[in-house]
């Protein structure tokens, strides 16, 4: 099975559980990279334990 062959069936199964068309599943998933990709803003990481008196 190609790679693009196994997305195709991610993409089916996604649209089945969702009540998604197969259209709509394929751009969520397609932009599923893009949404995934996150960097932490090292301010906020640093400043949170030091708020937090536990």
């Amino acid at each position: 099975m190609t790679r693009d062959a196994s997305f195709k069936k991610v993409a089916r199964r996604h649209a089945d559980e969702t009540g998604q068309r197969y259209t709509e599943a394929l751009r969520d998933l397609e932009d599923l990279g893009t949404r995934m990709h996150h960097e932490p803003v090292a301010e906020r990481l640093l400043a949170r334990p030091a708020a937090c008196r536990c």
